[in-house]
């Protein structure tokens, strides 16, 4: 008998069924186009377990989280397909307490640590793809590739309701993606908009952005930033906006510590607009121009 899924989740009366199919180390598991689904626990996946989200321009899929995340347990070698698709509520926020003394760094304690709302690590051939999908009012996306792990993350959008922190304090900010592992297969971030955080990329080997319009990233926000350093890495084509608001706008800082707009590595970064910053580039080890 097949080895089920380990996930908790509610499908509700709205939700279209997701329809699994078992095999002898895997379960499949498919969310037809038009498909709804809401989290009543975290979604793992393990050994090779699929997940397809198979949503169109006519017919996208939603996933509302509740809270929850997607991740992955153990040497999990399958594969994740998600196209238009919205995500809603995945992860958490920190639970933020005021320390009696506002004055002393950094002003507050973190009561509960907030929970990505993917945190996935891919060992052998696994693979992600994330196409034309919205993260709306979500956590902070993790992805570790290892092996020869893939990811193709393309024409996404992170809304600037993002739930992960972010502050006038590196220490206490999250980045919007996070990208690492030993994979030295080809990775690709590409045509994507990205309003809230920043974006980091450590495996060899990452295309951010491209040649054509469309491959190109949009990164504007607080704390925006690209940051690489994977030999065989090419930054190509992107605009980065990083926003530092003054006191009188929300989130009301007076100041911003340490913000750094575009940190290359050791990497090929050509044709990119980097807009704004206190450290406008650094940590260039690579080609530049």
């Amino acid at each position: 008998m097949g080895r089920m899924l380990a996930w908790a989740v509610t499908v509700c009366a709205w939700a279209e069924p997701l329809a699994p199919a078992v095999a002898a180390d895997a379960t499949t598991w498919t969310m037809a186009a038009g498909g709804k689904l809401s989290l009543d626990g975290d979604l793992v996946l393990s050994g090779n377990d699929v997940l397809e989200i198979n949503g169109t321009a006519e017919k996208p899929c939603t996933l509302v989280g509740n809270g929850h995340q997607t991740k992955t347990k153990g040497n999990w070698t399958g594969h994740v397909k998600a196209t238009h698709c919205t995500f809603k509520q995945l992860g958490k926020p920190q639970a933020v307490i005021k320390v009696p003394n506002p004055g002393t760094w950094p002003g507050f304690k973190i009561e509960d640590p907030d929970v990505p709302a993917l945190a996935m690590t891919g060992e052998g051939k696994a693979d992600w793809t994330f196409e034309r999908c919205t993260f709306d009012q979500c956590s902070f996306l993790v992805f570790t590739a290892n092996g020869e792990s893939t990811l193709a993350f393309r024409l996404n959008t992170v809304l600037e309701n993002a739930l992960f922190p972010v502050s006038e304090q590196p220490a206490t900010s999250r980045p919007c993606i996070s990208l690492s592992g030993s994979s030295t297969a080809r990775k690709a971030f590409q045509g994507n908009h990205i309003y809230k955080g920043e974006c980091w990329f450590q495996p060899a080997n990452v295309m951010v952005g491209g040649d054509r319009d469309e491959e190109s990233n949009l990164i504007i926000g607080l704390r925006a930033k690209i940051r690489a350093s994977g030999r065989g890495t090419v930054v190509r084509g992107n605009y980065v906006h990083v926003l530092m608001p003054g006191s009188e706008v929300p989130p009301h800082f007076a100041y911003w510590s340490q913000v750094s707009t575009f940190d290359p590595g050791d990497t090929l970064a050509e044709h990119n607009v980097i807009r704004d910053g206190e450290w406008i580039i650094r940590f260039v080890e690579g080609e530049f121009r």
